[in-house]
């Protein structure tokens, strides 16, 4: 499906000059709380709002309107992709680590909560001119090194068919339930009826109707049979 882009952004777009499109990093974190960072400050309306965090409300130069303010912490962001075939890698973005005071840095104090894994994230590229985005992208944030200067997040799409399994069992005859699970449905423990564990097969099987294997039973014997061949001879009529 086409991105919606409105006949302004589309013309803003196609000039040659014009400001760079700053870069906006809305995360809310598992705790719920929200945090907006961009490579430029600015106040712009968010894409996620959640609870403030404890340390904005005592910032000393507290902005006008903190939830459409968005502080000056994102230094880079790189390795966005978007495929026809839904596969898609892991972005990089990076966050300062520098803002704070000289015993705990602001994003460091951040991280020791650990709430951050798993976070909420939506990255844009917005147009200054048309006050809109020329990019979007949601998913969730993960945490991949943290240094004295920044740290650095792996950014996931929310539908990532790579990081989807199939099924996680084999075909096979033999039941792969244990014995007495919840899938089994036996419960020798409480029913006498039962005895013995099973041997993975279906003719042992307690609960046959819960059986987690492939039956694959031969129904009609199968006799080996032997093509007819004429024992006639025939001799051909070759021309001299």
């Amino acid at each position: 499906m086409p991105y919606p882009y409105g006949s302004e952004l589309i013309q803003i777009m196609s000039s040659k000059t014009g400001p760079a499109p700053v870069c906006l990093l809305d995360v809310v974190a598992t705790d719920g709380t929200s945090y907006h960072w961009a490579s430029k400050e600015l106040d712009v309306t968010p894409v996620y709002t959640g609870t403030r965090p404890a340390w904005a409300l005592g910032l000393a130069n507290p902005p006008a309107n903190y939830d459409t303010h968005y502080f000056p912490w994102l230094l880079s962001a790189s390795g966005f992709q978007q495929s026809r075939s839904m596969q898609s890698s892991q972005a990089t973005i990076s966050v300062q680590n520098i803002s704070g005071n000289t015993l705990q840095r602001d994003l460091a104090g951040l991280l020791t909560a650990r709430t951050f894994e798993g976070a909420i994230f939506a990255f844009r590229e917005w147009n200054l001119l048309a006050q809109c985005a020329e990019f979007e992208q949601h998913g969730r944030l993960t945490v991949v090194s943290t240094s004295e200067g920044q740290c650095q997040f792996g950014a996931n799409p929310l539908l990532n068919p790579n990081d989807y399994d199939g099924n996680p069992y084999s075909y096979s005859e033999t039941c792969q339930w244990r014995f007495g699970s919840p899938q089994c449905g036996s419960t020798p423990g409480n029913d006498a009826a039962f005895g013995a564990p099973c041997s993975n097969t279906y003719v042992t099987c307690h609960q046959r109707n819960l059986f987690g294997g492939v039956l694959n039973t031969v129904v009609f014997p199968q006799t080996p049979s032997v093509a007819n061949i004429s024992a006639n001879q025939v001799q051909y009529r070759r021309l001299v």
